[in-house]
């Protein structure tokens, strides 16, 4: 990450924005802490995008080849960023983006 992107990420998180961690599986998840403790030298960051769209739930496909249902609700959009096999669970429901 340059520092201009650190920067970015400190200064959304000081802000209240969400900021998501990129997992060593290569998933990205939400930090929850609330005084993360940062580690620009070893994980990436990134502020969390407001998904546009039609919010479902999903079954993917992980790294390892089992699939797992999410168990929060995404657009196709970033679904499409994190993971290569996918299907939504329309039995399961969308809702409008707020």
């Amino acid at each position: 990450m340059t520092i201009d992107e650190k920067i970015e990420v400190l200064q959304a998180f000081k802000d209240g924005k969400e900021i998501e961690m990129c997992l060593y599986n290569g998933k990205w998840k939400t930090i929850t802490d609330k005084e993360p403790m940062f580690n620009f030298g070893s994980v990436l960051y990134r502020v969390k995008e407001k998904p546009k769209g039609l919010l479902w739930f999903w079954s993917a496909q992980q790294p390892d080849g089992d699939w797992e249902i999410e168990q929060y609700m995404e657009t196709e959009t970033r679904i499409k960023q994190m993971y290569k096999n996918y299907t939504r669970l329309d039995a399961l429901g969308s809702k409008e983006q707020e």
